[in-house]
């Protein structure tokens, strides 16, 4: 609040011509707070037909003035329909926000819109505006997880038929994805849709140098219409794969040192300004998962770790910590499961529900949990031969 006086004066007054007398007025200039709006403003992926439709976000306000604040949306879909509508619910400083498409006739493809919250009070102060995207994934049925294994250290096998039973007249066998120079020991197995097209291809990490070949025309064969990148290369990094931004392909990343990953968020198989890098982990042995945790179509980080009394690690990792919140710093899913020695960690969609599950490899058997209930619910035999890596193909291999 500020405050002044004004004066008035004037050298005549009246036909008489006798002297003015001044005059003195206070002022008073009110400035009100400005109202806020505050809701996450990362993108919200919904996708069809298998999925989520809808999502819910809350929507927080302040208006320090204490007059009544109205929220509003703005919807924009550009050159796509109306598919995407928004409403919210509730009163007071708290309100729900229901962004919900309708796909209607839309084709195979990714839309793109988003949601702008705006706000004012009753003196028609404007607030802050919160705009979030939306992208609408419209594609074919989601297929289960298939199972895979990476062997001899220069081989794929592929479960290709998602029967979960090694048939050779129906899985693949690839052989003919090879680095240049060929493979060398420490190569690592990767998976992921690389191209957007429904289903996961190979790939190739060299710890050594940092460097990834990923098959990304599908064709088994290392050639000019696949992808050759540096991305990592610190000793120890360890490569992920995910959808860390949920636009219906498969990203690399880095896990380092036990704590901190490196995300391609942008997918452009480089690490720029667009990409992410945070701290998740830290106590050692720490081994890192990913997977699309909440069915939300973005791929997540997770953590396996040893019991840890004191922050000491002692036995082998089961306990699962599964960062659902997608904000590295609470709402984390937690359970036990696996815990063996030689257990290999894995994740994947085994029932096409939308959401990663866990399971684990044990010298070729895959235990896998169905639900969220995160239970040993099904047992498979694939691989088992000595060496035999485990690889996901999280949408299927073909």
């Amino acid at each position: 609040m500020y405050t002044c006086s004004i004066g008035v004066s004037g050298a005549t007054s009246g036909a008489l011509g006798a002297p003015a007398v001044p005059t003195t007025a206070a002022a008073t200039l009110t400035i009100l707070p400005q109202p806020l709006i505050n809701a996450p403003a990362t993108p919200v992926v919904l996708t069809s037909p298998n999925g989520n439709l809808s999502a819910q976000i809350i929507v927080s306000t302040s208006n320090p003035a204490g007059l009544t604040i109205t929220v509003g949306t703005t919807i924009v879909t550009p050159l796509t329909g109306t598919w995407l509508s928004a409403s919210l619910s509730g009163t007071g400083s708290t309100q729900t926000l229901l962004i919900t498409a309708n796909p209607g006739s839309l084709g195979n493809g990714t839309y793109t819109g988003s949601v702008t919250l705006n706000a004012s009070n009753g003196a028609n102060f404007p607030a802050n505006t919160v705009t979030i995207p939306v992208n609408l994934l419209i594609g074919p049925p989601i297929k289960a997880s298939e199972l895979g294994v990476f062997r001899g250290g220069n081989a794929f096998l592929l479960n290709a038929t998602g029967n979960n039973v090694y048939t050779p007249a129906t899985d693949l066998y690839i052989t003919t994805f090879v680095p240049p120079g060929g493979f060398v020991a420490g190569d690592l197995p990767v998976a992921g849709d690389w191209t957007g097209t429904g289903h996961a291809k190979v790939g190739i990490y060299r710890p050594s140098s940092g460097t990834w070949w990923l098959d990304a025309n599908g064709d088994g064969v290392l050639d000019a219409g696949d992808v050759t990148t540096q991305f990592g290369g610190i000793a120890g990094d360890i490569p992920v794969v995910g959808d860390w931004s949920g636009t219906g392909t498969s990203k690399i990343g880095i896990f380092r040192q036990g704590f901190f990953w490196i995300l391609d968020t942008n997918g452009d198989f480089v690490f720029d300004n667009g990409d992410a890098a945070f701290a998740f982990g830290g106590i050692a042995g720490d081994k890192p998962v990913v997977g699309d945790w909440t069915g939300n179509g973005i791929a997540k980080v997770g953590l396996v770790r040893e019991y840890a009394p004191g922050g000491v690690p002692q036995g082998n990792p089961f306990y699962w910590v599964l960062d659902a919140q997608n904000n590295h710093t609470s709402g984390f899913i937690t359970f036990p499961y696996g815990g063996l020695a030689g257990d290999v960690f894995v994740t994947g969609d085994w029932n096409a529900t939308g959401t990663a599950k866990p399971a684990v490899y044990r010298s070729g058997s895959w235990i896998e949990s169905l639900s969220t209930a995160y239970t040993y619910d099904t047992f498979y035999q694939y691989g088992g031969a000595a060496g035999d890596v485990p690889l996901v193909g999280f949408k299927g291999w073909k």
